[in-house]
């Protein structure tokens, strides 16, 4: 793990282990979601392999 996404790593992992709503399928609203939020912290070629996973969710959610 580089050392400028352990920090965010591990505030995530405090995050979720704090959370306790529920997350089974059936508690998922997807017209609920307004924001997606995309951060690549790796090489560039991973960036350009993950555009067409990126276009498919801003299709899915616009």
């Amino acid at each position: 793990m580089r050392i400028t996404t352990a920090p965010l790593y591990l505030l995530m992992r405090l995050i979720k282990a704090f959370d306790r709503r529920q997350t089974d399928i059936k508690y998922f609203n997807a017209g609920a979601i307004k924001t997606i939020l995309v951060v690549s912290s790796t090489a560039l070629g991973d960036t350009l392999l993950s555009t067409p996973a990126i276009r498919a969710a801003r299709k899915a959610y616009p």
